[in-house]
């Protein structure tokens, strides 16, 4: 949807043409507009390099860069009615309407969830906007990460789940945070870590704060039959699916003709919106049979995107610049998705549904045997609370840095949090019937079934993305070719290469 970034001066200089620098690596996330708070005030454009802060002298500044999704694109800043409050946000809040029909004493000038926000913040505000925010975000149902500046300090704050990234850093001159490590690297900030999902950090020229505000919490695991999680549990992903694609014409979905893509097709489908399939492989890959299987038994179009190791090494670079670190496993799987949003982006689509979070929350994963065989389903059941609570770091950063380098907003249904919370109270022994299930997620599968989905689609046994598509052999052949004794190392020379001068 966009981007968002900050910096505060510690020693009181200007920050405006530095505010600049950071959109402007930006850029990719939202190439439709540009707008930035400074100086007591909002200055808006269609693109970083065009904003004029020329008369600007601002010691903190927090940025934007918008993306248009359906023709409709929120200008931000957002200013509240006292013009005390200026707030830039990347995500959405499913349950703005609802909040706003609350708001009634305030002026509204679009029908934009972020400008909802802003007047929510308004409403609770106490004083100070570090007591404010805590009070704020337990009401939003929504993928955030926002700023808000408020006199002479900055508050930002991440959604529970993580699903909207988030990184700040500081050196002896800046605090600075933004939507991806690049930009704060431009600004000479190099210490830059992933901002915690659920906290709330006030920013001054002297210090920061951190406190936590909406963490995920584990639920507690229920009695309930099979026929009944199912029941539940097809209920609360098609309400996740529906919020997410609410006001879409049309979404595209990354495929690889597995039950968690093609549940999420399926339901996507159901609901209406013209639904497009993407499947990423080398030739004679087992991502491009299955897909193509799967979705000429559903009726669906299907966009077989063949990539030959010529054109993996171009997207080799591409990738690694949009995921920022020299991690091999994440570049083997960051490339398949990265094709398809290309490919989307082409089509004029903005938006991509994965299925990302369903195997921390079912069972997907192989390595889940060897925890059940050592520890029993309690052991399971923590190991997979955890993976779901690291998803944000592990799997997310990776996944949205990906689509967005092409423009492409992903969402994912299955962490919503009403999904999360459905998922894991159902307990572990639905989901792995023992030490030997080879194919595992076993009440999602009967989920799919229920929804609609051809047997054989819905037990489809797990391929992962980096071997299902081919690409692991194809960089082994890559990576041998260049001179490098595995992708590792070659995954590093290449970091090496694009962040040069940068960090």
């Amino acid at each position: 949807m966009c981007s968002i970034s900050g910096i505060i001066s510690k020693k009181g200089k200007n920050v405006s043409s530095r505010i600049v620098e950071m959109l402007s690596m930006l850029k990719h996330r939202g190439p439709h507009s540009a707008g930035v708070a400074i100086d007591n005030e909002a200055v808006i454009s269609k693109e970083p390099t065009l904003l004029d802060l020329s008369d600007k002298e601002g010691t903190m500044a927090i940025g934007y860069t918008g993306l248009s999704i359906n023709a409709h694109l929120d200008l931000q800043p957002f200013i509240d009615c006292k013009g005390q409050l200026f707030l830039v946000h990347d995500g959405e809040i499913y349950n703005s309407e609802e909040i706003r029909r609350d708001l009634t004493f305030h002026t509204f000038e679009t029908a934009y969830d972020s400008e909802t926000l802003v007047h929510l913040i308004e409403e609770k505000f106490q004083s100070d906007i570090n007591k404010t925010l805590p009070r704020v975000l337990p009401q939003l149902d929504g993928s955030y990460a926002l700023a808000v500046m408020q006199g002479d300090r900055i508050a930002i704050a991440r959604d529970p789940v993580g699903v909207k990234p988030l990184y700040w850093g500081e050196n002896q001159e800046f605090f600075a945070f933004a939507s991806e490590r690049k930009a704060i690297w431009r600004v000479g900030v190099c210490s830059v870590t992933p901002f915690p999902p659920g906290h709330v950090a006030v920013m001054t020229r002297r210090r920061s704060i951190l406190v936590p505000s909406l963490t995920l919490s584990k639920p507690k695991t229920i009695s309930i039959s099979q026929d009944q999680a199912a029941s539940e549990l097809k209920s609360t992903i098609y309400t996740s699916v529906r919020k997410r694609i609410k006001d879409l014409r049309e979404v595209a979905i990354s495929f690889s003709g597995g039950v968690d893509s093609s549940l999420i097709a399926k339901v996507s489908d159901d609901l209406g919106v013209e639904t497009i399939l993407y499947t990423v492989g080398t030739k004679e890959s087992h991502d491009i049979e299955a897909g193509k299987k799967a979705a000429s038994k559903l009726g669906y179009n299907l966009y077989i995107q063949t990539v030959s190791d010529d054109d993996l090494e171009d997207y080799v670079t591409k990738v690694t610049y949009a995921i920022e670190e020299d991690n091999a496993i994440n570049l083997e799987i960051g490339l398949p998705l990265y094709i398809a949003s290309e490919h989307a982006h082409k089509h004029g689509i903005r938006v991509i549904l994965s299925g990302q979070g369903s195997d921390e929350l079912f069972g997907g994963y192989h390595k889940y045997l060897s925890v059940f065989q050592s520890g029993g389903y309690r052991e399971l059941d923590e190991r997979m609370w955890d993976d779901v609570s690291k998803t944000y770091e592990v799997n997310l950063q990776r996944d949205e840095a990906v689509t967005m380098a092409n423009a492409v907003e992903t969402r994912v249904p299955f962490l919503d949090l009403c999904v999360i919370n459905t998922a894991m109270a159902i307990p572990s022994s639905l989901k792995i019937s023992g030490p030997d299930d080879k194919l595992r997620k076993r009440i999602l599968r009967k989920t799919a079934e229920l929804a609609g989905l051809p047997r054989e689609i819905a037990n489809t046994p797990k391929k992962a993305a980096q071997y299902g598509s081919g690409f692991d052999s194809a960089l082994r052949r890559i990576a041998k070719k260049s001179g490098y004794r595995n992708i590792k190392a070659y995954a590093k020379s290449v970091f090496d290469d694009v962040t040069r001068g940068l960090i």
